[in-house]
């Protein structure tokens, strides 16, 4: 599986699971929440990317 873009939908709950999952992908602060810290070529941390998706308690992660 390739993965050309991640966003978000929905509401999160600043449990920072994702951030703790993918670390070099996501980047969590209590104030501003998750975000990305890369924008393109995700390959070398798809694994992280998976485990970060399936740990989200409100699945919002969304990735294509």
């Amino acid at each position: 599986m390739e993965i050309k873009t991640i966003w978000f939908e929905g509401k999160c709950v600043n449990c920072a699971m994702c951030a703790e999952e993918a670390r070099e992908v996501f980047s969590f602060h209590p104030s501003t929440g998750v975000q990305l810290k890369i924008k393109e070529k995700f390959g070398p941390h798809i694994e992280q990317i998976k485990s970060a998706v399936l740990v989200c308690p409100t699945k919002r992660i969304r990735c294509q």
